[in-house]
């Protein structure tokens, strides 16, 4: 009962995050990882923030930062803005391509977040890219089945017993929920002041608000600052053991060493 509830909560989080969305441009993703485009938004005012060039410089930073593992994965790339007050937006977001069970996604970029009174915030960008590279790793087929599994049910189908979603749920959530169910239901339509006033009661055990909205988000942020920081460092208590989570994966430390070198690389040129 408690996993249909977080599943029920993950689907009230999708719908109202994209119901204020209006997309700019629309690209395939060929082979080689090339843009083709779909579709582009000429009716929309700010010529800045419309402007291909511009979406085709943001692509160009995922082919850098992901390894081309990932990048196979991802077959539609699309940028939008969303109507939301600033503190209360989402940056980024995937979403599996229909009938393909989980084996490709496409992502989608809100332009509007990372250029501010004409400059490029790039390590935001990239910490962006970060979190979104963990949704691809931990809700793809190899993690996420269409088949009833027993453990955890989320919108892109079952986690499997030993997947990174799963084992973080039983480690950090599942008692988590069931002791705060009066606010996690509704927290996705919180304001943002009513979001802090929340967080400021749990943030000895999540990295920030965002992280609250469920498990699927709370992991990706964890994986954020597991890249960032060293295996010492200052946190205590679950922020610590968050961080601790993912080193017991070897190929998820493969991949913070992979892209901590790739970032460096790309906040220098």
């Amino acid at each position: 009962m408690r996993k249909f509830f977080i599943y029920f909560i993950i689907i009230v989080n999708i719908f109202s995050n994209t119901k204020n969305i209006i997309y700019l441009s629309q690209w395939k993703v060929d082979e080689n990882f090339e843009l083709k485009l779909i579709n582009s938004n000429k009716e929309y005012k700010d010529n800045s923030l419309k402007d291909l060039n511009s979406h085709n410089f943001l692509w160009e930073i995922i082919t850098k930062l992901y390894p081309k593992e990932i990048l196979y994965k991802i077959k539609s790339f699309n940028i939008f803005i969303d109507n939301r007050n600033e503190d209360n937006q989402f940056l980024a977001f995937i979403e599996a391509i229909p009938n393909s069970n989980n084996q490709y996604f496409s992502i989608n970029i809100d332009i509007s977040d990372f250029y501010k009174n004409n400059s490029f915030l790039k390590e935001k960008y990239i910490d962006t890219l970060i979190h979104e590279f963990f949704h691809i790793i931990s809700l793809n087929e190899s993690q996420i089945s269409q088949e009833n599994t027993g453990y955890l049910r989320i919108y892109e189908g079952y986690c499997k017993k030993e997947s990174y979603l799963n084992q973080f749920y039983e480690k950090f959530w599942e008692i988590f929920s069931k002791r705060n169910s009066n606010f996690i239901f509704k927290y996705s339509e919180l304001s943002y002041e009513e979001k802090i006033k929340i967080y400021t009661k749990y943030e000895n055990q999540f990295f920030n608000y965002y992280a609250l909205t469920n498990p699927i988000e709370d992991i990706a942020v964890s994986f954020e600052y597991f890249v960032k920081l060293g295996k010492e460092n200052h946190f205590k208590n679950i922020k610590r053991d968050k961080i601790d989570f993912f080193y017991n994966y070897p190929e998820l430390i493969k991949y913070k060493n992979y892209l901590t070198e790739k970032k460096n690389r790309l906040i220098i040129n």
